[in-house]
Parts: C-alpha cells; structure tokens; sequence
C-alpha cells in the first residue's frame, strides 16, 4: 500500500474538508480517511469505478482523467457529516461516532493501477468555507475543455 497522511491540530465541532483528485483511470483501492489518531473515523473509497462513503455508493460509475472536487461538512455534536462531489451533494447526514478529527491520509492498494493527483487539501475548523453552489453534476472535463480552446486559437 501507498500512503499519505497528515496530521493536524484537533478540530472543533465544525469541520470542513476539502481536496481534489484526478484519477488517470478507473481503479478499487483508493481511500481517503479521516482520522483521530490511529482510528479511521470517516472514510471516502472507490470500488467498481464508483465512489463510497459511509457504506453507500455516493457516485456511480465516475469518469477517469477528471478532476472531481470533494467537500466534507463534519458536524461533531450531531455526529453526522454531508459530502458533496463536483459541489453537488451526494451523502447528507450520514452517521459517524463524533470523534474530532486531527488527520486525514490519502492511501491507495498495492494492486490499483494508474496514477492519483491530488490537489487543494484544506481543512478548516468552520463551516464558512463549504459553499453551497453548484457548477455540473459531472465537474469539469478536462479532455473537452482542452479542444475547445485549442478550437478557438485555431480559429
């Protein structure tokens, strides 16, 4: 397994996450884990080329060579969390145990293929900088918006 984490000063009962990801192509094995110490307390996995959290499927059948936006909202004294992909929710209010999170970690199974980029980790001890607003339901594609502004240079 390959892994990256960070550790991080304790959260309060607020907690905003954000990160995006780029996966060169389709792959099971990845997991994104928020942590308080050594104990996985929410976890964000990709199986069958979709997206779980929380043992649901949250986002069938996800494009590869996309970057997807993720945003975790963790409300503490509820013990619940929402989670938007590409600013659209996916999971609200989703049960956990209510432990304060102090690290977050970025793994992936020794047996998946291809390339993970990761970019724009934050988190954040507020809610203030989970936006509610919505850009696509599929994010941004990177290949098409290629074209079309090599289309206009063309031009």
């Amino acid at each position: 397994n390959i892994e990256l984490s960070r550790s991080f000063e304790n959260t309060n009962q607020q907690t905003a996450v954000e990160w995006s990801m780029l996966l060169s192509q389709k792959q099971d094995g990845l997991k994104i884990c928020l942590k308080s110490g050594d104990t996985e307390v929410i976890s964000v996995t990709t199986s069958d080329g979709n997206i779980c959290t929380g043992g649901q499927i949250v986002k069938q059948n996800y494009k590869e060579n996309l970057w997807h936006k993720f945003q975790m909202k963790i409300d503490a004294v509820a013990k619940t969390y929402d989670l938007k992909i590409n600013y659209k929710t996916v999971a609200e209010n989703v049960s956990y145990n209510g432990c304060i999170v102090n690290a977050i970690s970025f793994s992936k199974d020794s047996t998946a293929t291809g390339s993970v980029i990761l970019d724009d980790i934050s988190v954040c001890k507020s809610f203030e900088k989970y936006a509610d607003y919505t850009i696509s339901e599929e994010g941004i594609d990177l290949e098409e918006t290629i074209d079309k502004v090599l289309e206009l240079f063309e031009k």
